[in-house]
């Protein structure tokens, strides 16, 4: 399901100031289910959504991690962000014709770059927001991380981290998008 905002095409991530990705903060051998006994996988991501990394308690991950939606992980689960690498190979698609789809892969599983966010230092640019495009977002609104980890203007389930939007950006594109400053969860 492509992210509402993103008008019909699917998210997409300008890492402005990423420390994950300057640190080496990556996870990227987990892969995707929708619950924690890893029995139904997630059948596609976008870049910008969000995932919690647990223990595999089913023993089905070789590495013995799983990164599982939001809203079935604890709420005070640590949530990374989804920047999987853009593989396209035809000039004419644009980064948003990017999505990750479990239906592409030999294994039929997902296995996401995850970057964890360091509050108050992480900016990024996203459109990966579940809201209709026609929502208009002002400075200093909030974002929250929902269950189905699309940023949302409502908490969900994981209470680690909020999203304050700096500035209202278009993408290269022409697609209306947000800056977001990172910063730790605050009761609205």
């Amino acid at each position: 399901m492509p992210a509402l905002f993103a008008n019909g095409k699917y998210g997409q991530v300008e890492p402005n100031r990423l420390s994950g990705i300057t640190y080496g903060v990556i996870e990227a051998q987990a892969p995707a289910y929708q619950d924690k006994a890893a029995q139904t996988p997630i059948a596609e991501l976008e870049n910008g959504m969000f995932l919690c990394v647990l223990s595999d308690v089913s023993g089905t991950s070789p590495m013995g991690r799983i990164a599982v939606l939001p809203g079935v992980a604890e709420a005070t689960s640590e949530p990374f962000m989804v920047f999987s690498e853009r593989k396209q190979y035809d000039e004419r698609e644009e980064y948003s014709d990017f999505v990750d789809r479990a239906k592409d892969k030999v294994d039929g599983l997902l296995y996401p770059r995850l970057i964890s966010m360091k509050p108050d230092t992480d900016v990024f640019t996203t459109n990966t927001i579940y809201a209709p495009v026609t929502t208009t977002f002002t400075v200093g609104q909030k974002l929250y991380i929902g269950n189905d980890g699309y940023l949302t203007t409502t908490p969900g389930k994981n209470l680690q981290l909020q999203f304050e939007v700096s500035k209202v950006y278009t993408l290269p594109d022409g697609q209306p998008a947000v800056k977001l400053l990172v910063q730790h969860y605050v009761e609205p």
